[in-house]
């Protein structure tokens, strides 16, 4: 319930999300910045409990869940986040146009939201 509930908050911060502005490059976060990112990432600590829990028996190991969990979302993560960032590269432009964003925006909350009610269904 409480992913839920995150997952509709992202989605009413996505609807009210304002102009986008071209800012200077930042640097990118380094290799180790990210992995410490994802220790505080409720997301991602959301779908390791959920996988853990649903998916590995209750008596699985801790330091063999971790393998587990932590192996699978590397083997998946790694061509799913390359796709969103190519994705990404190819609409930036797109976004500074309000109409495509504000389009944008709305679809990508209602998919939110949808995955939320999807969520509390199972």
């Amino acid at each position: 319930i409480v992913a839920a509930v995150y997952l509709v908050y992202l989605a009413w911060q996505l609807l009210r999300a304002g102009v986008v502005a071209e800012s200077a490059a930042r640097r990118p976060f380094t290799v180790w910045q990210a992995v410490l990112f994802q220790a505080v990432n409720p997301k991602a600590w959301v779908m390791a409990i959920t996988t853990a829990a649903v998916f590995l028996p209750q008596d699985t190991p801790l330091s063999r869940l971790i393998l587990v969990v932590g192996g699978l979302f590397l083997a998946v993560n790694i061509p799913c986040v390359s796709i969103w960032a190519l994705f990404g590269s190819a609409v930036r432009h797109l976004l500074l146009r309000p109409t495509f964003r504000k389009v944008f925006n709305l679809t990508m909350s209602i998919l939110l939201v949808l995955t939320a009610i999807h969520g509390l269904r199972d």
